[in-house]
């Protein structure tokens, strides 16, 4: 009976599971690579939402995602400019590697940092 009702979580879109049973199949969603990433998401919400909504979770997660979603890591940058990078460094009180990430987030915006410190544009 378990079994079936994951089954029908994959081809039933008006599912209704049994009372008592989204721990077990989390359980079984965990044991699949496709959903393991799903299962870990709804395994810490389970106890917290209503079993009508960890139901929804299932289903949207089966129907619509079915992967392992797709993590971004912001890549790290390199210190090109070292005078910019010390200046903006000191300015704001942190290391050389966050100054980095500062002025690549700020020119991301649209700002140009060098021209605030009076630097050229490769310095």
């Amino acid at each position: 009976m378990l079994f079936e009702q994951v089954k029908k979580l994959w081809t039933d879109d008006n599912i209704e599971l049994d009372k008592g049973t989204h721990y077990m199949v989390n359980r079984i969603l965990s044991m699949q690579p496709s959903t393991v990433l799903l299962s870990s998401e709804v395994n810490q919400h389970l106890g917290r939402i209503p079993e009508w909504a960890i139901t929804g979770l299932f289903r949207y997660g089966i129907t619509k995602v079915n992967r392992a979603p797709y993590i971004h890591f912001q890549k790290r940058p390199k210190v090109k400019r070292p005078k910019l990078t010390e200046k903006v460094s000191k300015t704001l009180n942190c290391s050389t590697k966050h100054a980095a990430e500062s002025i690549m987030v700020l020119e991301n915006m649209g700002f140009k940092v060098h021209e605030f410190y009076g630097l050229k544009d490769n310095e």
